[in-house]
């Protein structure tokens, strides 16, 4: 690892510890353990949960339904992005709409969807819509922003659209969408499991965070929200992992042309 890469670990390591002294010692001055609980004790309650099938049942059911509405709100916002940028009077159409998505609420956006939609697949939608108008705005500008000296090179040696697309499109798009993919997946994330907590959703990490706070059991309410901060953090950097990777391909094979 390079040195700079050791010190930001470091940092980030340091910063890790001293916001857990700090819990620590606000958990021990409060001397209320089912209102705010010490890390050690959450700590204890996680490597319970660890034990326990339905706890990892939960956290499949979730990352299950937050992934695909996070694909389906990637897919649908590219198409949308395009149509928006290369269709007349398009963008002026979806305008309002797009506005409306990212003005709302999540609270009242879950609550309204809702209404609509089963407890179920609720979380499905409300991960969408957290990706949808972000992945439009990124496509569309992409898109606005290609170079017109590079739109005149494919007209006049008539490339194929495929060559269009590798060669030329996806270059000059990829940073407008990597930025949108990795924007969204946290918020996603998050909204998708907000919504598990109100519709109280079968199988999922939202449902026992609602139950560990009916109940009172704190140790076990942290417990969860640690999962839920744990995998949002993992999803990112998945989708940051992802998004290198195939940087690094793009690269190695323009060198290799």
């Amino acid at each position: 690892m390079a040195p700079a890469g050791i010190k930001k670990t470091a940092a980030a390591v340091c910063g890790l510890i001293f916001w857990l002294l700090i819990w620590q010692i606000a958990a021990v001055r409060a001397d209320l353990s089912f209102v705010l609980p010490t890390p050690l004790a959450v700590a204890g309650e996680m490597l319970q949960l660890l034990t326990e099938s339905s706890f990892w049942s939960a956290v499949g059911s979730t990352l299950v339904r937050i992934a695909q509405g996070y694909a389906a709100g990637l897919a649908v916002g590219i198409a949308l992005g395009i149509i928006t940028a290369l269709v007349p009077f398009s963008a002026q159409i979806f305008a309002p709409l797009m506005t409306a998505l990212k003005s709302t609420p999540v609270a009242s956006f879950v609550l309204v969807v809702w209404v609509f939609t089963g407890s179920s697949t609720l979380p499905f939608f409300t991960a969408f819509i957290m990706v949808l108008p972000i992945t439009v705005k990124n496509t569309d500008t992409g898109i606005r922003q290609f170079d017109p000296a590079l739109a005149e090179v494919c007209r006049v040696h008539r490339l194929p659209l495929r060559r269009r697309l590798t060669a030329f499109w996806l270059p000059s798009l990829a940073p407008y969408l990597s930025a949108a993919a990795v924007t969204s997946v946290g918020l996603a994330f998050k909204a998708g499991v907000a919504a598990e907590i109100l519709a109280q959703t079968k199988n999922s990490v939202g449902r026992e965070i609602y139950f560990a706070k009916a109940y009172f059991e704190t140790e076990r309410l942290f417990a969860w929200t640690l999962t839920v901060i744990v995998l949002s953090i993992a999803a990112e950097a998945a989708v940051r992992g992802a998004v290198l990777l195939m940087r690094g391909r793009r690269k190695h094979a323009r060198d290799s042309a």
